[in-house]
């Protein structure tokens, strides 16, 4: 899997990307963060080293994360307003409120991006905005599963979907709109929760699919957010990313194509459906804090409750001072 990287230099060099991305047809989605080195990972699997992740996985705290909400639900009322026997809303709820979930957080808005990309001044800041599109996306898990689809009933032998709280079934997600392979993803998905996979069991395929919240609460609406779910919880994101383009296991990491920025080879690469790395270490920190001010961008419109009132208030706009650039 190819991924186009630009180290933008000065504000012209942004302002060229977001014209590019505005004025093109190709939809994308984009997750800021404060280092490069966090990549695209969700919460569940930052506490795990790959060995960990490949002989046990994170099903396990899964399946105990949600037999713990499962019984304090019920207190919660309208705020945790949300079908019981719905993966895909449950972890939803966990991911909007700080909990550890296999969803990772992205955005449609690439200003958004933006704001998380810079919102953090952490050591060793490095801050990236990963842009992955949307038709790469689709397709090739669309693709994949055509592959998987005739082979599926290997999976489905091997799968309980009880919800062992309510002893209902769990519901099926729309996660594709083609409703045969709308049903094996679904089969895969659950099949992932499996706390223990046997000699005998299917190995499950890299796989990841972007969701939008089944319910969009408004501070999901001010970031225009969603999702992707990782399907293989026996391997982090970024290997189920790149499961998108490949069968071989082997290939573990992106190709990646360093470019010089400019507002023709942003066009192209937007145009062609690429996959896009962009690094903004070098930046002026105040620059970007005044582009997100007239973009009218910050925690209280982000966050529009108590604690997007409390992360802008108790910000102040300080900037270290290392990363303050004459």
């Amino acid at each position: 899997m190819k991924f186009y990287k630009y180290k933008l230099l000065t504000l012209r060099d942004l302002s060229d990307l977001t014209v590019a991305i505005a004025t093109s047809k190709s939809s994308y989605i984009f997750r800021g963060v404060p280092k490069e080195v966090y990549g695209i990972q969700s919460s569940i699997e930052r506490a795990y080293d790959e060995s960990e992740l490949s002989t046990r996985g994170y099903s396990i705290e899964e399946s105990i994360i949600q037999s713990k909400i499962y019984k304090i639900i019920h207190n919660f009322g309208d705020e945790w307003n949300c079908d019981q026997n719905s993966l895909l809303e449950l972890w939803s709820n966990i991911q909007h409120y700080g909990g550890r979930s296999r969803l990772v957080d992205f955005t449609y808005s690439f200003s958004v991006a933006l704001y998380f990309a810079f919102c953090d001044l952490i050591k060793d800041f490095n801050p990236t905005i990963f842009c992955l599109n949307r038709d790469f996306l689709d397709q090739s898990l669309k693709t994949q599963l055509i592959n998987i689809e005739r082979n599926i009933q290997d999976f489905k032998k091997w799968t309980d979907p009880i919800n062992p709280d309510s002893r209902e079934k769990y519901k099926t997600e729309n996660l594709v709109d083609d409703q045969k392979l709308n049903i094996a993803l679904n089969t895969l998905l659950k099949y992932s929760l499996k706390t223990f996979f046997g000699s005998k069991m299917p190995k499950i395929p890299r796989l990841v699919v972007r969701v939008d919240p089944p319910r969009r609460n408004k501070r999901i609406t001010m970031q225009n957010g969603c999702f992707l779910l990782p399907i293989n919880s026996y391997t982090n994101t970024k290997n189920n990313i790149i499961g998108l383009s490949t069968l071989d296991e082997k290939i573990t990491d992106y190709e990646i194509v360093e470019e010089k920025p400019s507002l023709e080879s942003f066009t192209n690469r937007i145009g062609s459906h690429a996959n896009i790395i962009v690094n903004l270490k070098q930046i002026n920190v105040q620059d970007v804090t005044f582009y997100l001010e007239q973009l009218n961008l910050s925690g209280l419109n982000l966050f529009p409750d108590y604690q997007g009132w409390l992360r802008e208030s108790t910000k102040f706009g300080f900037i270290p001072s290392h990363l303050i650039k004459p």
